[in-house]
């Protein structure tokens, strides 16, 4: 992508254009980003992880932290999760579990798995008695989960590395690990490892093979063996759908006066076009296509335990700001940039064409503001989520079809930015919904509706910032 500052001159629409919709209200995202700074959200240079050294466990991953002294079976207090997304709870817990290892004077540990168990377990080609063994084609497949992370292993490290526990343990989630009962996996780990003195775990936790180890089952097995096991209440969104924010204005799609939140699906087929919509000419009847995120209803949600699930599905249905309220930051994802069509430099907002990993979990077709960091810089963005209709050539889509498919692409146009990206791996963090996709009757048309939403989002996200 090649951006110049000829590029950005921004022309009024002829007729009025709805900058911000009712969606997400430009004085909740200023609050929001005024207590939460993207800045915060990515890690610079060498990041925190740089202060933990790294060692081999038989194959296992053990970071240490500077000054920490670590050694098979040490006696810590121990957490255990996959973190993805490191939200609000996943915060709380830790921040338990370091302060239950001072008052012991013990150190703090974090055990996490790579793969997420449940890419593994989700396509375990088991039967009910579970003695059959998936094939090594069935096992590879098993990772390649489609839009169900928010997080990837080196991110989820990287926010653990920033609580400053003392020791992070990477497991190897295989086929056979996924077989050990809760008994065999904590003796191994109590050897191997480090010996769990204490446990902290969600309150819904399970371990084990089929599940076994639940709270109850791990307290007892702990009386065995010296483990004290700490199930931690689940942390909720507090107002009622709400998801994730105490302040009664979290968004306009939440209302007060009904406590009710929007999370309606997109539509089942929904159109896809580029930044701003397509120049092609659609029926009357059809010139806009169905909202990926309609007005607020009137169906109320009840208090809501916050989990990854539950931020995936707000996301999966354009709900980030909401998102990024249980996340505690804006929701960020990382993609490579693409050659693409060159129309929107054409039209005086070059655009740069960015391919997600397919495993990321993407926000709903329609146009957001946000930032991309490039080169340690923040720049404000407008970006449209969905693969236009007719992006590129059909080599393109076949070398790229398990993306293309399955709208694993952005559109992101850098306000402010001058430079080339191609081949670049960027990071996108997608702030609040401005809009759904729309159809245009001209090309003109489209191109007034696309700069009256960046100018919008320039106003509601301000300039360029250094990070780090």
């Amino acid at each position: 992508m090649i951006l110049h500052p000829a590029d950005m001159q921004y022309t009024q629409p002829t007729t009025p254009t709805p900058t911000l919709p009712g969606c997400e209200a430009p004085a909740c995202v200023a609050a929001f980003l005024a207590s939460n700074p993207p800045e915060t959200s990515v890690a610079t240079g060498a990041g925190a992880l740089s202060a933990y050294e790294r060692l081999d466990a038989d194959g296992i991953a053990v970071y240490v932290r500077e000054g920490c002294v670590w050694e098979p079976g040490i006696q810590a207090v121990v957490s255990i999760g996959v973190y993805d997304g490191f939200h609000k709870g996943h915060q709380a817990l830790i921040r338990e579990t370091k302060r239950a290892a001072q008052a012991r004077r013990l150190p703090s540990c974090v055990i996490t798995f790579n793969p997420d168990p449940a890419d593994v377990l989700r396509t375990a080609a088991c039967t009910s008695d579970g003695t059959h063994l998936p094939s090594a084609t069935e096992a590879a497949s098993a990772v390649a989960v489609e839009h169900t992370h928010l997080m990837s292993l080196a991110a989820r490290l990287e926010y653990v590395a920033r609580t400053q526990v003392d020791f992070i343990i990477v497991i190897p989630f295989t086929w056979d690990f996924a077989r050990l009962s809760y008994e065999d996996f904590f003796s191994f780990v109590q050897t191997k490892l480090a010996f769990p003195c204490e446990l902290h775990v969600g309150s819904n936790f399970r371990l084990g093979y089929k599940g076994a180890g639940t709270i109850a089952a791990l307290s007892e097995y702990g009386k065995t063996i010296g483990m004290d096991v700490h199930p931690f209440a689940l942390v909720n969104t507090g107002v009622t759908g709400a998801a994730g924010a105490d302040e009664p204005d979290l968004c306009t799609v939440f209302k007060p006066s009904t406590n009710a939140l929007a999370i309606d699906a997109p539509s089942a087929s929904p159109e896809l076009y580029a930044l701003g919509g397509s120049a092609s000419a659609p029926e009357p009847s059809t010139t806009r296509s169905t909202s990926p995120i309609s007005k607020p209803s009137t169906r109320a949600l009840p208090v809501t335990t916050i989990s990854s699930t539950y931020i995936r599905k707000l996301i999966a249905n354009g709900h980030v700001l909401c998102a990024a309220r249980a996340l505690t930051r804006p929701y960020c994802l990382e993609g490579t940039v693409m050659h693409g069509r060159g129309k929107g430099a054409s039209m005086g907002f070059a655009t740069a064409n960015i391919l997600t990993r397919p495993d990321v979990c993407v926000p709903a077709a329609g146009v957001y503001a946000g930032f991309v960091l490039a080169d340690g810089v923040l720049y404000p963005a407008a970006i449209n989520m969905g693969l236009p209709e007719s992006f590129s050539s059909q080599a393109y889509c076949a070398l790229h079809a398990s993306n293309v498919a399955h709208r694993g692409f952005l559109e992101a146009h850098l306000i402010d930015f001058d430079g080339n990206l191609y081949g670049r791996v960027v990071s996108v963090m997608v702030i609040a919904y401005i809009r759904s996709e729309q159809h245009f009757s001209s090309t003109d048309e489209l191109s007034r509706c696309v700069k009256a939403n960046i100018a919008a989002i320039q106003t509601l996200l301000g300039g360029a910032r250094k990070v780090g």
